[in-house]
């Protein structure tokens, strides 16, 4: 019986090459969106008083994807990220938050928190939470706002250091 063998790549080196051009752009471009993303999570902290947290960018190119994760470990942005389903703290009359649910984005706001902790607010009187605070849900409005735009610049960048067919076919 005759026997067909076929050969997908003829020089192994060349592929190597191409892969490794691939991999060098898919992280440059995963870095450059890391730091776009970035300056879109300070948006929401920009007229914060005192310390704004400080967000982190990590760029992974592991074997069986490639992501860049943008996190905060502070408890506040946290809370108003996530939401909550009961405050323990009271705010003046005055109180206007800084943040909105769904805006990349904050106002100066106003008021002061006039209790906050339990044994604190006990020894005021109050002796329930107050309503909890809605989730802002930055991460969801930015991936709606502006997902398409990193799979865009991802996939230009994974296609352009990609060699045309008639490059290939010049490399062995």
């Amino acid at each position: 019986m005759p026997v067909i063998q076929m050969k997908a790549i003829t020089d192994i080196n060349a592929a190597r090459l191409q892969m490794t051009k691939v991999r060098q752009a898919a992280q440059v471009e995963l870095q450059k969106q890391g730091q776009r993303y970035h300056k879109l999570y300070e948006q929401t902290t920009a007229n914060w008083k005192g310390t704004r947290p400080p967000f982190t960018v990590q760029v992974d190119l592991g074997a069986d994807e490639w992501k860049v994760t943008i996190w905060t470990d502070d408890k506040i942005y946290r809370f108003l990220h996530d939401g909550t389903a009961e405050r323990w703290a009271v705010m003046s009359d005055d109180w206007a938050s800084q943040t909105t649910p769904h805006v990349l984005g904050s106002s100066p706001g106003r008021g002061v928190v006039v209790f906050r902790g339990r044994r604190t607010m006990g020894k005021a009187g109050y002796q329930a939470p107050m309503p909890g605070i809605k989730a802002r849900e930055w991460t969801q409005e930015i991936v709606a706002q502006d997902g398409t735009k990193f799979k865009d610049a991802m996939e230009k960048a994974i296609l352009g250091a990609i060699p045309s067919h008639a490059e290939m076919l010049s490399l062995h």
